[in-house]
């Protein structure tokens, strides 16, 4: 499953990748780092912000798939659409 290190400690839950019939990208093993860091830059940015407005909404406009497949090992990692 994917590791958010850190996160966990903040209860951060992320979805459990299933297999659904849709499209899912093959990327390569860097791509695990990647979706750690969007999400602990997200959660930093949340968190510092909460109180700043009354709704805070963040939009990934180059979000792809909200899962996709690490190349080498096969397994299923949420992407930044879910995280």
């Amino acid at each position: 499953m994917f590791n958010c290190g850190e996160l966990k400690k903040n209860k951060l839950e992320l979805p459990v990748p299933i297999e659904d019939g849709l499209y899912i990208p093959q990327v390569g093993s860097w791509s695990i780092e990647k979706y750690r860091l969007v999400a602990y830059y997200d959660h930093i940015f949340t968190t510092g912000m909460k109180n700043r407005w009354a709704g805070l909404v963040y939009v990934d406009l180059f979000a792809g798939a909200g899962y996709a497949r690490i190349r080498n090992s096969g397994e299923l990692v949420p992407t930044s659409p879910l995280i």
